[in-house]
């Protein structure tokens, strides 16, 4: 609920950082609200943090790591959207080698996945709220997941509603759609949970004086 207060925080966050002063972040946020209010195919239900599968094992980024997830959630059926930061993509932004950057963009255009690039000098991690925000708002679809092992724990603090009760919290709705996941050294391989959005929560809710019960809806059926 309210995600529409989440939206203008974040993108008040944005456009006042004092390192966007041509406010690069406009252009990337209607990026972002194009593919998020499609009503085609265009639109996707899963959001790779592509930062943080590159350097999901603690060493030097793996553009084939990216592939293999991409890869993974197209073979299920799904439509994901990669958003990554600039530096993955642009040498000129990058601390990177040149040969790493080629590779990451041979990645994207091969996989044919939709993928977003962040603008230099603002935090690829608000867009990808901002992606999931503005998806869950526009009502089109089943919902959205992000797929990554980050928790988003400063985000939530900093643009949680404070004049709403603690229940209404960003991080009590954000927490239920991230689907963390695993790579393994050893075979070079990804794991990754069922990554479909759900149409209930993980556990029951007390907001007083209600309480919220789980149940997936199929038709007119209801069950546990």
């Amino acid at each position: 609920p309210d995600c529409k207060h989440y939206i203008e925080k974040i993108t008040d966050a944005l456009g006042s950082n004092p390192k966007n002063k041509t406010k690069k972040h406009i252009a990337t946020i209607d990026q972002i609200r194009t593919l998020a209010t499609s009503c085609s195919s265009v639109g996707y239900d899963v959001i790779i943090d592509g930062g943080n599968v590159l350097h999901s094992r603690n060493g030097q980024p793996d553009p084939e790591d990216l592939r293999r997830m991409i890869t993974i959630l197209q073979t299920r059926g799904h439509s994901p959207l990669v958003i990554l930061h600039v530096s993955h993509t642009d040498s000129r932004d990058s601390r990177d080698s040149r040969d790493y950057v080629l590779k990451v963009n041979s990645v994207l255009e091969t996989s044919k996945v939709q993928f977003i690039t962040t603008p230099c000098g603002l935090n690829d991690d608000l867009f990808i709220l901002l992606a999931y925000l503005i998806r869950i708002e526009s009502g089109l679809g089943r919902g959205c997941t992000i797929v990554t092992r980050d928790t988003y724990t400063d985000h939530m603090d900093a643009f949680k509603n404070r004049q709403r009760n603690v229940s209404d919290d960003f991080g009590k709705y954000l927490a239920h759609d991230l689907v963390s996941f695993t790579a393994v050294d050893v075979h070079n391989q990804m794991h990754i949970p069922d990554a479909t959005p759900k149409p209930y929560t993980n556990c029951i809710q007390i907001v007083e004086p209600y309480a919220y019960i789980p149940l997936t809806i199929t038709g007119s059926d209801t069950g546990p």
